[in-house]
């Protein structure tokens, strides 16, 4: 199975803009055009940068992971609204646990390939993702001008992740 490029046009949803997915059938229930909200700069005055971002982020890391592999979009988190979800290691923590279990559905998908390609084909592609969902939350917060409220805790998130997929899959010590 070739591992194709992941390209985004704005596919993150804009936190706030979320569908649920029995609105917007296909496959998996996701939505495939691009979102109105984060195509366009202030268009939906809903969002906040301090507060939203790392959703934000979480959905453009996970949205064409879970395309590229043909895996289903995570449902909502269960810790949401413990006042959590704002902090970067816990963005951090929930997109590795996503990780984990889209992870999970794709070694089962794929029982004919090896356990050493499983890990090799959804790493490369889970990487890709976190590049492509990096860079697209930052360029709708510095398309929104509230970039510089948010690029710390962005980085943080992203490296945490980073640092995190350098252990994927490994047996701990």
């Amino acid at each position: 199975m070739p591992i194709l490029p992941i390209t985004l046009t704005h596919a993150g949803r804009a936190a706030g803009h979320q569908l649920s997915q029995q609105e917007h059938g296909g496959k998996h229930g996701r939505q495939r055009e691009p979102a109105a909200a984060a195509a366009k700069p202030g268009a939906d005055s809903r969002f906040s940068a301090d507060k939203q971002f790392l959703d934000l982020f979480h959905h453009a890391v996970m949205d064409p992971l879970s395309c590229a592999l043909d895996l289903p979009l995570m449902g909502k988190d269960l810790l949401s609204g413990l006042g959590l979800e704002h902090n970067p290691g816990y963005a951090a923590e929930r997109i590795v646990r996503d990780f984990y279990q889209l992870y999970a559905l794709y070694r089962q998908q794929h029982p004919k390939q090896s356990p050493m390609q499983q890990l090799f084909i959804f790493l490369a592609v889970a990487r890709q993702s976190l590049d492509c969902g990096f860079n697209e939350t930052h360029q709708v917060l510095e398309n929104m001008n509230m970039l510089h409220l948010a690029y710390h805790d962005l980085v943080s998130a992203k490296e945490q992740v980073t640092v995190a997929l350098i252990n994927f899959g490994q047996p701990p010590v």
